[in-house]
């Protein structure tokens, strides 16, 4: 039977900037979308990636009016927030919904989700990619601090009227246990592969030495790439690093590449459409990842279905896969360094890993993901 899912996508700051959740919620809803009616709340500025995924979902509200790239000023950036709740509040589908979704269990979704949920009677679903406040020692300063508030609100209200809370892993799960949330509310998701995508872009040589890809901040190990980058350069001169991504660090990335005099040993690309994005990521050999804090890791997926070895810190969320990925002490620079110098001076090896990669990213499929949350979700309704 059809129902009617009205689902908040609120969080978005940037044009060009797709966090994890939101792409996992958006590719979800591609699925659904061929067996549910599907209105979705969203701000201006995300409206045509959102439109480009989405092209079957009819209805759209925009629930602020920004035009810019991206929100870089703090103030704007709260101003923003509280004008997306409270035009979410007086939203008017024109079916009443069966179900209400959130993007993610932040305030500026949670808030105006919970309420709309009291007025047409919905049942509620809280997606959770991670949760901040096990790091916050991590998110120093107004920005961050403004982020915890958000979530610590966000939890509150999740506690007492959501129904599902799909948790992205086991770590997440256990923290809202501890949190008072009940065990049987919390699903574990997962994050999938766009396989036909990544098999459908060509390239002809590889251009680059290793590659990374991921949001431009501090505890993507930004800076330790660079580190390590220089300490390869003693060993093969002429190797190039490809840095893909757009965040808050990009221009003092840019400047730390210019000092270090790596202009030409490092391309950093700033965003990228995915078409060019996987392009890049098959004109590498390695893909290194020196993230210190993750709540899955796509972009690492991503690269092992590209056929590319991985070599990362040993985080506990990289449970899930072990083959065709190097995970290395936390933090050790110079143990990633040797591992990235033995990979580039062993084709055999470093071909053998890359494609034991690519058959253990096949076991993540979208399809199999949307259905599994869409069944979970459908067993609430027929309740």
């Amino acid at each position: 039977m059809m129902a009617n899912f009205l689902v908040l996508v609120n969080g978005w700051y940037s044009k060009n900037l797709v966090t994890g959740g939101e792409y996992h919620m958006l590719r979800v809803l591609k699925d659904w979308s061929l067996q549910h009616k599907i209105s979705l709340l969203t701000p201006k500025l995300s409206y045509q990636a959102t439109k480009e995924m989405l092209p079957d979902v009819d209805l759209f509200y925009f629930t602020s009016a920004e035009d810019d790239e991206e929100i870089k000023s703090l103030l704007k950036l709260t101003i923003s927030y509280i004008t997306r709740i409270i035009r979410s509040v007086f939203i008017r589908p024109k079916d009443g919904p069966d179900l209400i979704i959130t993007a993610s269990h932040f305030l500026y979704d949670v808030l105006p989700a919970v309420m709309l949920r009291r007025r047409y009677k919905s049942k509620l679903v809280v997606y959770n990619h991670g949760v901040l406040e096990p790091y916050g020692s991590d998110n120093a300063g107004l920005r961050g601090n403004l982020m915890l508030l958000y979530e610590k609100l966000g939890l509150f209200l999740c506690k007492r009227s959501a129904d599902i809370i799909f948790a992205i892993n086991s770590e997440t799960k256990e923290f809202l246990i501890r949190e008072g949330f009940e065990p049987n509310r919390i699903t574990i998701m997962r994050n999938g592969v766009e396989h036909e995508l990544i098999n459908s872009v060509k390239v002809n040589a590889k251009e680059y030495e290793a590659s990374f890809c991921a949001r431009l901040v501090k505890t993507k190990g930004v800076y330790d790439l660079l580190d390590i980058w220089e300490k390869v350069l003693k060993y093969f001169p002429e190797s190039r690093l490809v840095i893909i991504g757009q965040g808050e660090e990009f221009s003092s990335l840019q400047g730390a590449i210019t000092r270090k005099q790596l202009d030409k040993n490092i391309l950093l690309t700033g965003y990228v459409p995915d078409i060019e994005k996987i392009a890049f990521l098959k004109s590498s050999k390695i893909f290194i990842y020196p993230s210190y804090q993750e709540s899955w890791g796509i972009t690492l997926t991503e690269a092992m279905a590209c056929r590319l070895p991985v070599v990362c810190y040993n985080l506990s969320v990289y449970d899930f896969v072990n083959d065709g990925i190097i995970k290395l002490n936390i933090g050790d620079k110079d143990q990633m360094t040797s591992t990235i110098i033995d990979l580039l001076s062993n084709d055999t090896k470093r071909m053998k890993l890359g494609s034991t990669a690519e058959e253990a990213s096949k076991k993540l499929k979208w399809d199999d993901i949307s259905k599994e949350e869409l069944n979970a979700v459908s067993a609430l309704l027929n309740k």
